[in-house]
């Protein structure tokens, strides 16, 4: 059995990257109509200090983001441009990393939801959220892999850059349907950002039967994200993203090597096979530059 990985990640808000220029196709979608849907996180905790991120509106009123954005909050409030309203917190879901917020005063056009299925690699995705200190930006990249992970939907690996704050904010595709919330980053740096899939948002939407949501202690929910588990929970998926950002490509080819001998017909031990590949050509081809 292989040694447990401890991945490298980090939330989005804890990094900076240099963006890519937006595309043609990302300028041709109504960027501004997007970005008017994504909203700034504000949360204080006891010691008196705020903690921010973002969140989308995805429901009237009603806005998902990161529970890691509100962690320990006493209050929280959402800021768009007509300024800031409170908000409390409706429901969670800790492993998923998924909050929903009720703000009442909120006014806004709840984006369209999209999902996961039929998206590929290549394809081009949209990031929007709001750095620490700053407006709302906008970044392109795209789709790196897909990952099933315990329920409906993808985890999406892309190429469009988080910086801080951006937790909880929105990645469209280029129809400008929302198809994940901005999540995690690796560590190491590289395409390897992470977004949770728009199937999570969707359910976490539509459970239980409170269709008038009452405000509720604003703290934040018990347990872990799956992304932050360094023990046997933590997913095969993050730890060969970890592996292949290192260049640690003996590990990554062990990794592999088990996860298909015991899931031959697993898609995602199949692509990380495939990553563990690109990661022994590239070691050749860099070996030679090294040694001069």
């Amino acid at each position: 059995m292989l040694a447990l990985v401890r991945a490298s990640f980090l939330c989005a808000a804890c990094l900076w990257l240099a963006p890519p220029a937006v595309s043609a196709s990302a300028e041709s979608l109504s960027l501004q109509q997007l970005s008017a849907s994504v909203f700034r996180i504000t949360a204080r905790v006891d010691s008196g200090r705020t903690q921010s991120g973002s969140g989308v509106l995805v429901a009237p009123h009603m806005v998902v983001t990161n529970c890691h954005t509100i962690w320990n909050a006493h209050s929280i409030s959402v800021t768009g441009a007509a300024g800031a309203v409170p908000a409390h917190l409706v429901r969670t879901h800790a492993e998923r990393d998924l909050c929903l917020l009720n703000a009442p005063r909120l006014t806004g056009i709840p984006v369209a939801l999209g999902s996961t299925a039929g998206k590929q690699a290549g394809d081009l995705i949209i990031a929007i959220g709001y750095p620490a200190g700053a407006t709302v930006t906008i970044s392109t990249g795209h789709i790196e892999g897909l990952f099933t992970y315990q329920g409906p939907g993808r985890v999406i690996q892309g190429s469009a850059y988080f910086s801080p704050g951006k937790s909880g904010g929105g990645l469209f595709d280029q129809h400008g349907s929302l198809i994940g919330i901005l999540t995690f980053k690796c560590n190491a740096g590289g395409p390897y950002h992470f977004a949770v899939p728009a199937e999570w948002v969707d359910n976490l939407l539509h459970e239980g039967h409170d269709k008038n949501p009452v405000a509720k202690p604003a703290s934040a929910p018990a347990g872990k994200p799956f992304w932050q588990h360094t023990d046997a929970r933590q997913p095969l998926f993050l730890r060969a993203a970890s592996l292949s950002a290192e260049g640690n490509c003996k590990a990554l080819n062990e990794l592999a090597a088990d996860w298909m001998a015991r899931e031959p017909d697993n898609a995602d031990a199949a692509f990380v096979a495939q990553r563990a590949q690109h990661c022994n050509i590239l070691a050749l081809i860099q070996r030679p530059l090294l040694e001069k």
